[in-house]
């Protein structure tokens, strides 16, 4: 599920803060699509 995969990138390094192509971070993807537990993980690796 996209938690596990989200929490996986994260243990590896993988840079929360880093905006899509239109400047869309993932958490912002996370809260508009309603992924509450994503949202959580992203905010303790220091998403913005």
């Amino acid at each position: 599920n996209y938690q596990q995969i989200v929490a996986l990138l994260l243990k590896a390094g993988a840079n929360p803060n880093l905006a899509d192509k239109d400047g869309i971070t993932p958490l912002q993807h996370a809260r508009t699509r309603g992924y509450r537990e994503i949202e959580k993980l992203l905010l303790v690796a220091g998403a913005k």
